[in-house]
């Protein structure tokens, strides 16, 4: 009773300050009012041709772009000079090239208009609104990725500390490049060079990625779904090395295939060894492995970071062991998500995943409910390994304050002036299974292994500008734990 006496405060609440959302001094975004009143003033009579009449591109021109390359921008358009089109299908085009545009994350806006020519021609401009693309990497998070885990038993021995740069938008043609250094539980260094695209039309592109990692405490074992350290001096617990080469092969605008090679190095303290012989598995204290990875992505979601319409899904398979002597595991994975937009300011949303290692996967490179990105509201403070994962995430979300942009003139920086923001309420349900063998040492400890795992839940999103999204919420799972939750994502 006392859940559901939340969710009606909660409620009351935003009742309360619904009628209060519209009246700050903002404007509304709406992406088609540039669009119709060019078809006004320019060729009102418009209206009166057939919607089916075929007019072709002329030109496209490209506008506020001072870093990005126009062919960057144009890639994403899904109409090339030359087409045909009917003015029905316009707005269409117009939307989908918008939404491609800014899951590049390279712009705040992108505006598209359009004028009439001689005959059937039709002349189509592009503005988009640049962002700030050299940030400071400095973000400090618990080192599994789970903040309401470590919030349940702040311990900042288990925090990292990472400094570093990354320029996006590198050479103006959506490369991004990074250098991190982190400290605390994991005390890395790492290097990253994203998207070089090696054909004139960027369908090809490789990745570079390496990194050196030391650790002074590890997760020795799970037991009452929980994670157990073991720590030792002078970063002795844990060595490794990782090596990557993505190959990324763009079919089309939406659809993306991914080839990657890894090598990884993991040299560990005997005595994690001898505690968990499972941890590298065996009881082995180095393991060399390189693993080969393919995955499709078929991605038509409108937003990247805060979907409201669209889909996405995305297949992986990867296996480990090349040559006699390493490490042989096959791992496998599904992910599925549906956005609908049913009513005006109501949208559905819902993902399914399930995830398949061998079963002689060691428990360091073992996946578990609890530890990103596998985080399930409703069990953020539990960990729950085990070789085959799956679960289901919904949320049902109504707009309870509409996209506005607010203008704040006395920032000089025209890159942060404008801000834009949204927010929702959202009540959302999950479930899970995480299947281990019963055999398994870890099964025996912990009793969220092969059982249903089950949650209700009501939140609210900030969303705003630079892919930021603030969330809250209170859940309670069918084992009756109640809990509060913060975040700076939403849940998929």
């Amino acid at each position: 009773m006392k859940f559901f006496g939340a969710i009606l405060k909660l409620s009351a609440v935003f009742i309360i300050l619904f009628p209060y959302s519209g009246t700050a001094q903002t404007d509304d975004i709406n992406p088609d009012w540039e669009e119709e009143l060019t078809l006004q003033n320019l060729l009102p009579e418009l209206y009166s041709i057939d919607s089916t009449s075929i007019f072709y591109i002329a030109a496209i021109t490209i506008t506020g772009n001072r870093e990005t390359k126009d062919k960057i921008i144009l890639r994403e358009s899904t109409l090339n000079i030359g087409d045909t089109v009917t003015i029905k299908s316009l707005e269409e085009h117009f939307q989908q090239t918008k939404n491609n545009l800014l899951k590049l994350s390279l712009f705040n806006y992108v505006t598209i208009t359009h004028n009439f020519g001689v005959g059937k021609a039709i002349y189509i401009n592009i503005n988009v609104e640049e962002r700030w693309y050299i940030w400071p990497l400095i973000n400090i998070t618990p080192h599994n990725g789970n903040l309401n885990d470590w919030l349940g038993n702040p311990d900042f021995s288990k925090i990292d500390y990472c400094f570093g740069v990354k320029k996006y938008n590198f050479r103006g043609r959506k490369e991004s490049i990074s250098i991190n250094l982190g400290r605390g539980y994991n005390n890395f260094n790492e290097v990253e060079y994203n998207d070089v695209a090696i054909d004139r039309k960027r369908k090809n592109t490789l990745s570079f990625y390496f990194s050196s990692q030391q650790q002074n405490q590890t997760v020795l074992t799970i037991k009452d779904n929980k994670a157990e350290y073991l720590k030792l001096d002078d970063n002795q617990a844990i060595k490794q090395y990782k090596y990557r080469l993505n190959y990324n092969f763009r079919q089309t605008l939406n659809l993306t295939h991914t080839l990657s090679y890894n090598y990884q190095t993991t040299t560990i303290h005997d005595s994690i060894a001898m505690l968990n012989p499972d941890y590298l598995g065996d009881g082995k204290t180095n393991i060399k492995f390189s693993t080969i990875k393919y995955s499709i992505r078929l991605d038509k979601r409108n937003s990247s970071y805060y979907p409201l319409y669209g889909y996405l899904y995305e297949a992986t398979i990867a296996k480990t062991g090349i040559t006699k002597n390493e490490l042989k595991t096959t791992y496998t994975e599904l992910d599925i998500r549906q956005y609908l937009n049913p009513l005006p300011r109501i949208y559905f949303s819902t993902q399914l995943c399930a995830i398949i290692n061998s079963k002689n996967t060691p428990f360091a490179i073992r996946q578990a409910i609890g530890t990103k990105p596998n985080v399930v509201a409703g069990y953020e403070q539990y960990q729950i390994p085990g070789n085959k994962i799956f679960y289901l995430r919904t949320a049902l979300k109504y707009e309870i304050i509409p996209t506005h942009i607010i203008h704040i003139k006395k920032l000089p920086f025209e890159k942060f002036n404008k801000i834009h923001f949204a927010a929702y309420i959202n009540f959302f349900a999950n479930a899970g299974y995480v299947d281990n063998p019963q055999t398994d040492i870890s099964t025996q400890y912990n009793k969220l292994n092969n059982t249903f795992l089950g949650a209700l839940g009501i939140g609210v999103d900030l969303v705003t500008y630079y892919d930021k999204v603030f969330c809250v919420y209170v859940s309670r799972n069918i084992q009756n734990d109640f809990s509060y939750g913060i975040g700076f994502k939403s849940f998929f």
